[in-house]
């Protein structure tokens, strides 16, 4: 399952329900425009809206099963079991000695160090990437994490 799926199962959940954008946005609380933007895939869903989607559309836990499903597949196997952790934090810790936190890299960064591994195909390191990226709403959607990071300077110096 990828994400392209999930917003595929949300829509058709939306519209087995008769429910507009607009309807799903007022039952939720988030704003018709993010509701647009998961639709288009221009915005992550989070695991929180995915359970306020299944209450609003009366799916029985669907969607947020999915999407638990999405996130493992696109990540890497060792992550899997963090993404869980991380999502439901309060705060985020790391050091990293060589490289910036994946949770502060930017899309041409990830790529870069994704393709350098030279273990993964084009498709896999934009699958990555993207999923990287997407988890950067931890310190940016509505419930932001605290984040710490311990970086070496020259981790920083070498991204430049």
């Amino acid at each position: 399952m990828n994400s392209d799926m999930w917003i595929r199962a949300l829509k058709a959940a939306r519209a087995g329900a008769g429910v507009s954008q607009e309807a799903l946005a007022e039952s939720v609380r988030w704003s018709p425009s993010t509701i647009a933007a998961i639709e288009t895939g221009r915005r992550r869903p989070t695991p929180q809206f995915a359970e306020a989607a299944d209450a609003a559309l009366e799916t029985g836990g669907l969607l947020a099963e999915l999407l638990a499903v999405a996130a493992r597949q696109e990540s890497p196997t060792w992550f899997a079991p963090w993404r869980g952790i991380e999502t439901e934090a309060l705060s985020l810790r790391t050091s990293q000695p060589s490289l910036v936190p994946g949770l502060l890299q930017t899309e041409a960064y990830a790529h870069a160090v994704l393709r350098a591994q030279g273990t993964h195909t084009p498709e896999q390191v934009d699958q990555l990437v993207a999923a990287r990226m997407a988890r950067q709403e931890l310190l940016t959607g509505p419930v932001p994490k605290q984040f710490t990071a311990v970086v070496d300077e020259t981790a920083l110096r070498r991204g430049r």
